[in-house]
């Protein structure tokens, strides 16, 4: 007997096979896109680093400096400046492209540095950006009473201050966007995961955990006489210990 199509055990048996497939490729799917969006966001801040690299060879090896903003604090120490927002608009020229200073994964979601629903490229405090830097330096007062811009204008000063380029942060993601949620860090030490990226002041960028981030962070303060917070004293010691010394801490 002839048959015109499939029989009903037929197709069960091809939707099983489908439905199987698809609970093993989407997952991978998934994945692929999230590093699809990493990989965007380091591409993101490679060009920013070397943006900012030719505005210091052009400007006398002075880096960029900070975001003049009405929503930063306003007081004779900060004078308006944003310690944590380049001013974007003096490496325009460079990348000509506004589109560069958003992260794929600057959703809002829920992480340290992060709020849930805040997108920081939408947000005028951090200057449009998903990026920023830590542009300043922690006295013996410490946070807020010992806080310092490192130079009137903002910014990172000269790069001759600074003695270790390649192991001294430059630009920063604005929160660990690539983190989960917050289960993946123990705050404020250290995280499971290499959550956020992170661009030197050599030029070179790469995805790191929260102990390398604060080790990255805390070196260019304290050449410029900066300080850190005793706090962290575990995290430099097992991270970076050249800096464990007891005059760079409060």
């Amino acid at each position: 007997m002839k048959r015109n199509g499939f029989t009903l055990i037929e197709l069960l048996v091809v939707i099983a096979i489908i439905a199987i497939l698809a609970a093993i490729l989407f997952p991978v799917f998934a994945k692929a896109r999230e590093q699809a969006r990493k990989t965007s966001c380091l591409s993101n801040m490679k060009q920013l680093g070397t943006s900012m690299l030719m505005y210091v060879q052009d400007y006398d090896e002075s880096y960029v400096l900070g975001q003049l903003n009405t929503v930063c604090p306003q007081d004779p120490v900060h004078n308006g400046i944003c310690f944590w927002a380049p001013r974007w608009d003096s490496v325009q020229p460079y990348i000509k492209n506004q589109l560069v200073l958003h992260c794929p994964d600057d959703v809002g979601k829920d992480v340290p540095w992060g709020a849930p629903g805040v997108i920081l490229w939408k947000d005028p405090g951090n200057a449009y950006a998903s990026y920023g830097h830590d542009a300043f330096k922690l006295g013996p007062g410490g946070w807020p009473t010992g806080y310092q811009l490192i130079q009137p204008g903002g910014g990172w000063s000269a790069i001759a201050a600074f003695s270790k380029p390649a192991e001294s942060e430059m630009l920063t993601e604005g929160a660990m966007f690539h983190a989960d949620n917050w289960s993946d860090v123990t705050w404020p030490y250290s995280s499971r995961v290499k959550g956020m990226h992170l661009t030197f002041m050599d030029g070179h960028s790469k995805i790191i955990n929260l102990g390398q981030y604060w080790c990255s962070r805390y070196r260019p303060e304290v050449d410029v006489g900066g300080k850190i917070s005793s706090d962290f004293r575990p995290v430099i010691q097992s991270v970076c210990p050249d800096l464990d010394v007891d005059s760079n801490y409060y």
